[in-house]
């Protein structure tokens, strides 16, 4: 399986494009990967969660924290004017990000992102899922892990927030321990405030993107102005086949439950049928467009925030 580390703050592009990626099914073998007839590029809506989650930052607040480290560098080196300087400008930092925002709880100061992108037939995945459970029933807890460790298409969007409720008084104590000449203490309590970062994850399943970019390039061309040729019915047919193998393999990897998807899959076969009978299905496809953003959004998963160190 491919994996890829990718950092969203600096990074404009999560390259989300369909690229064949091996992954092993069994200790012992390695299983062809399906790879979907029709590529589906889907370099803009990974542009778009990165413009959106890059949104989410708060430049007083990383000021804030800059300044923060400023101050323990400088207590450290026994500067006193200097640190107590710094604070005070990340108190101010704090109290403008406050001010403007008085219901945000956390001011988000960093975003990374990290890409586990996989290809594969969802036959297989279920296969290599099955053979992990197998795995664990007779105690080869390394040998299952290792296999699991490969189930995962995803973005996980890493989010690291100054808990405001705790982090501007935790700096204000500071204060009074530096004007009183207790630098060590005044280190310490300034350390413990910065581990009081908090660091939070959404994880974004793939596949489910990929669908919704394939109905989208399947609407795009069936919605033409002019008639379709017998060829270009043949690549919405093929961006239709995408669109099911994905959403399968969004059950397979457990992103999903079957139920839940099953009358999309219903729809996608009702509209490639008026697309064959030369309709348009214009109806049917903003349907389904719409029903799979919902879908997209429902089935991100926030995993609860734990405290830097």
């Amino acid at each position: 399986m491919k994996k890829v580390f990718l950092t969203t703050a600096l990074c404009s592009v999560l390259a989300l494009g369909m690229v064949p990626a091996g992954f092993a099914a069994s200790p012992d073998q390695t299983p062809a990967v399906s790879i979907s007839k029709t590529s589906v590029n889907n370099d803009v809506t990974a542009k778009k969660l990165t413009e959106e989650a890059q949104d989410s930052l708060i430049d007083d607040a990383i000021a804030a924290l800059e300044k923060t480290n400023q101050a323990l560098t400088a207590l450290q080196k026994k500067d006193k004017d200097t640190a107590l300087s710094a604070l005070a400008e990340a108190i101010g930092k704090l109290e403008l990000v406050t001010t403007a925002k008085p219901e945000l709880a956390f001011a988000p100061i960093k975003i990374q992102g990290r890409l586990y992108d996989l290809f594969a037939d969802p036959k297989v995945v279920d296969e290599t899922r099955r053979r992990a459970v197998d795995l664990l029933r007779d105690g080869h807890v390394p040998e299952a892990r290792a296999l699991l460790a490969n189930l995962a298409s995803e973005v996980v969007i890493e989010t690291t927030s100054i808990p405001l409720g705790l982090y501007p008084d935790a700096i204000k104590k500071v204060v009074p321990l530096i004007t009183d000449d207790k630098v060590d203490e005044a280190i310490t309590a300034l350390q413990a405030t910065l581990d009081t970062l908090v660091v939070s994850d959404v994880i974004i399943p793939l596949p489910i993107l990929r669908a919704e970019a394939a109905i989208e390039e399947a609407q795009s061309l069936a919605n033409s102005d002019k008639a379709l040729s017998r060829a270009e019915m043949g690549k919405v047919d093929d961006y239709l086949d995408v669109a099911q193998q994905q959403l399968r393999l969004t059950v397979a990897l457990g992103y999903a439950d079957r139920g839940s998807l099953k009358d999309l899959h219903k729809s996608i076969e009702d509209v490639r049928k008026q697309v064959k009978a030369g309709k348009k299905g214009t109806k049917s496809f903003a349907d389904i467009v719409k029903r799979m953003k919902v879908k997209s959004a429902i089935e991100k998963k926030h995993v609860n925030s734990v405290s830097a160190s």
